[in-house]
């Protein structure tokens, strides 16, 4: 369970390493900041969302709930695969095109 977070950490705070490395001639706003400036790999971009989405607490738990509780935690799963395209195809794409960063500026 460490092992994963510790893998997801690493890799966040790396990409924000590299990123931060090889761009930092550019004066950054925090809209660029928040949103790569756009020029971002969607596989970075991809592993930031992920990561954020999932809390630490969220994957150091789902081993303890399934093997408490059984298959019923699979549920969840089940539900993520329906909703997460729909949130990505309706969510994100509204907010891309209305060139907004968060919900919080509607």
């Amino acid at each position: 369970d460490y092992l994963v977070f510790a893998i997801f950490l690493v890799g966040s705070a790396l990409i924000g390493f590299v990123v931060g490395f090889f761009d930092r001639k550019n004066n950054a706003n925090s809209k660029t900041f928040l949103t790569g400036g756009g020029k971002m790999h969607w596989i970075p971009v991809a592993l930031s969302m992920q990561a954020s989405f999932l809390s630490a607490i969220y994957i150091l738990a789902s081993p303890v709930e399934i093997y408490n509780f059984g298959t019923m935690y699979y549920y969840i799963v089940l539900t993520h695969i329906v909703a997460l395209p729909l949130a990505a195809n309706l969510f994100l794409a509204t907010f891309y095109k209305l060139n907004l960063v968060s919900a919080y500026e509607v």
